[in-house]
């Protein structure tokens, strides 16, 4: 338990470091520097806490199965942002880092969708609660559309036009999922680990949305990056919090374990008429017989 509170105190000293470096633009002539760590760092404190939590759960679980995904979207995310800082220096519109960013989306939706499975099964027997969550989604699907639609820019290449369509269906699934995940929360295991993972998705959906309204005046440094930042931080909170509720559930099994053969020893069992030994009958046939003479 304490070792949890450590984490999660790390993690918020974090946000705090962040937030007050992008709001106060601290370092001076070095902010660019700074930038550059939080912009890197947060997605490799998440990438720690998930291999964490991996090595707790493994492959076999359906909650593993859920978490290398997202962990991997989170890799992905690093390794684009890498490719672009280092390597393209962010001066083409379309690169092989788009499709990294691409896949990440993919496959952090596609552990969102894996971790439907530890719902409670009667969830979605019941007609209404697949019409509410389907008809949520249409809903922010379709006013994700309006607000950004795909459209074919001609005077771009195709190249351009097929990652920014990508990139916008990208988004709207990510906005879409988060009822799957508050589905998940409400009805599922580890609720306050998909709490974490639905605020996450939320903060990455509004950078990008935001990203793309204003990508025309956009710098590197601005306080929208803090919206990525927070994304990643809040799936490390995320593999925290899974890691400990499964531990507790663990721990709890145990408990109920050890109390079963206790309550079985304090069961006394029921009082039994001991026979009498050889001499005591004897004894008690002599008497009865001398009782029997005295009485004539």
């Amino acid at each position: 338990m304490e070792k949890t509170k450590i984490k999660y105190a790390l993690v918020f000293a974090f946000f705090l470091a962040a937030t007050a470096t992008y709001v106060f633009r601290l370092g001076g002539e070095s902010y660019s520097l700074l930038v550059s760590f939080f912009t890197f760092a947060s997605p490799l404190v998440a990438i720690v806490f998930g291999a964490i939590a991996m090595k707790h759960f493994g492959l076999g679980t359906t909650q593993g199965k859920s978490l290398v995904l997202i962990l991997l979207g989170v890799i992905s995310w690093l390794v684009a942002d890498m490719i672009w800082a280092f390597i393209i220096g962010g001066e083409v519109d379309f690169s092989v880092a788009d499709i990294i960013y691409i896949l990440g989306y993919l496959s952090t939706i596609a552990g969102i969708f894996v971790g439907l499975k530890t719902i409670d099964s009667d969830f979605f027997r019941e007609k209404k609660h697949i019409a509410i969550v389907m008809g949520s989604i249409i809903f922010l699907s379709a006013a994700y559309l309006y607000v950004f639609p795909i459209e074919w820019d001609s005077q771009e290449n195709i190249m351009q036009n097929l990652a920014s369509t990508f990139y916008t269906l990208a988004d709207m699934l990510l906005l879409g999922s988060v009822v799957l995940i508050i589905s998940i929360a409400l009805k599922g295991t580890y609720k306050y680990g998909w709490v974490f993972v639905a605020a996450g998705v939320i903060v990455t959906a509004i950078g990008d949305m935001y990203y793309a309204l204003n990508f025309v005046t956009y710098e590197n440094g601005d306080i929208v990056d803090l919206t990525w930042n927070y994304g990643y931080l809040f799936f490390a909170l995320s593999f925290i919090a899974f890691k400990h509720n499964a531990e507790q559930t663990l721990d709890n099994m145990r408990r109920m374990m050890m109390a079963v053969p206790a309550a079985v020893q304090d069961i006394k069992p029921p009082a039994t008429i001991e026979p009498a030994k050889p001499e005591r009958q004897k004894t008690l046939a002599r008497k009865a017989k001398t009782a029997k003479i005295k009485k004539r």
